[in-house]
């Protein structure tokens, strides 16, 4: 899944739109505060990730860590996500891309939140 996701993502470079690319210092406020929320969220996944790991939990995302999860493919995969939405947040129109942010905060802060009621704590990222 790894291998896929890279592979996509490096193709995603080559593409000829680039020269219209956004960088962060271009993006609306919203589409900043947006991202940075969605990457927070995503630190403290990866980092509660890791603790339960340790700690003998089981990772029930077997869609994106595999059978065999792992502290590696944690950072790996989050890398990968990150980057695609940085990505694809310069290339689309200004705040074209805040619904598919939006729901992508939804859905990691409820896995945060989740973890959390399992008894990996969020402040385990800090």
């Amino acid at each position: 899944m790894v291998k896929i996701l890279l592979t996509a993502f490096l193709i995603s470079l080559s593409s000829p739109a680039q020269a219209e690319f956004r960088h962060f210092n271009e993006w609306t406020n919203r589409e900043k505060t947006l991202f940075t929320s969605y990457a927070v969220a995503s630190y403290i996944d990866h980092r509660q990730t890791r603790v339960g790991l340790r700690n003998g939990y089981s990772e029930s995302n077997s869609l994106i860590y595999g059978s065999n999860p792992h502290k590696d493919k944690s950072i790996i995969v989050n890398s990968l996500i990150l980057s695609g939405t940085y990505y694809l947040v310069g290339t689309f129109e200004p705040d074209d891309f805040n619904g598919v942010l939006l729901g992508g905060n939804i859905a990691r802060w409820g896995v945060v939140m989740h973890n959390d009621s399992l008894g990996v704590s969020w402040q385990v990222a800090f």
